[in-house]
């Protein structure tokens, strides 16, 4: 769906758009499009969001897989996908988003639920948290990885800090990722 937040008290709708046989999880956005992760088909759905009264499907990344990619980022001309079952992150260039391609796959490990983006990083988790240097998408390098107990489905990245919640002990952590290569638990709240 599309809504109007100019005024935030009084959100409108503007328009909608039905994915026949889609079962949207998450939502990146990055310039005039949307992508998003579909766990009914398995793939990444792309849909043109220049005109919010009038979003328009314009195609599909198709994983190559039978597990629901469960997050996805944009930055530049670039996607990072993470799912469940993936066991790697998959990074493709949708500079053309008609023809958007796989450009690279990185075995990270089992259980990934989501990412998330700080300049020339991922971070990603599940039953820990892994750091990819992506400076050059060909050839993400895992940097550094940090296990904790439990699992997780949410990350956020702000300075030099990573917010990780823990399930099912319901825990945030807090993790120092300042040095790529050290990621460091701060504390757990």
């Amino acid at each position: 769906e599309s809504i109007d937040i100019s005024d935030p008290n009084t959100p409108t709708f503007v328009d909608s758009l039905i994915l026949p046989n889609s079962d949207p999880y998450n939502l990146a956005v990055s310039g005039n499009y949307a992508y998003i992760a579909d766990i009914g088909s398995d793939d990444i759905k792309i849909i043109d969001i220049s005109d919010p009264t009038n979003l328009n499907f314009i195609g599909s990344l198709d994983l190559g897989m039978e597990d629901f990619p469960s997050s996805v980022e944009a930055a530049g001309n670039y996607l990072y996908i993470v799912g469940t079952d993936l066991y790697e992150l998959i990074i493709a260039d949708v500079s053309d988003p008609l023809n958007p391609i796989i450009v690279s796959t990185t075995f990270i490990d089992d259980g990934l639920e989501a990412l998330t983006l700080s300049g020339n990083y991922v971070y990603v988790v599940g039953g820990n948290i892994k750091t990819v240097d992506i400076s050059d998408p060909l050839n993400p390098i895992i940097t550094d990885s940090l296990d904790f107990s439990g699992s997780s489905d949410e990350v956020v990245v702000s300075d030099n800090y990573a917010y990780v919640n823990v399930f099912p002990s319901d825990v945030l952590l807090v993790i120092d990722v300042s040095s790529p290569t050290q990621a460091i638990l701060k504390s757990s709240i």
